[in-house]
């Protein structure tokens, strides 16, 4: 397994409804999620994506999130909901929030700074 993969699965904290993916491109280990799957819930929570430093700024990350996106549609959720919390210290939280953004989130109307995505569960998953 991609060693920075493998040590940030290692600290990424769980609570009984977590689950971790390694999101794989060409047989090989890209990037890595923390997710909440809530049984019955039609929401996903993702509390972590990390991509390796030097995998960066190739799009992997939102070829991550289609895929999760896609996941959360078999899984019949309509919505994935994430916080922009920098993990690494590489990016801000305002950097984090415009990735997010460009990759089909939009700010919740709710006051916490959760970021919401919808899902098309009629198809194929992408983000509606």
């Amino acid at each position: 397994m991609d060693p920075e993969i493998r040590d940030r699965c290692r600290v990424s904290p769980r609570s009984r409804n977590t689950v971790h993916f390694v999101y794989r491109e060409h047989g090989h280990e890209a990037a890595f999620l923390a997710l909440d799957v809530i049984e019955g819930a039609d929401y996903l929570v993702l509390y972590e994506i990390y991509v390796p430093l030097r995998m960066r700024g190739n799009g992997i990350g939102g070829r991550a999130l289609a895929a999760l996106a896609a996941f959360a549609a078999a899984k019949g959720c309509s919505w994935i909901y994430a916080f922009a919390h920098p993990i690494d210290g590489t990016r801000t939280e305002q950097d984090l929030e415009r990735w997010y953004v460009q990759n089909g989130f939009c700010p919740r109307d709710n006051g916490t700074g959760e970021l919401e995505l919808s899902v098309d569960t009629s198809s194929t998953g992408s983000p509606r």
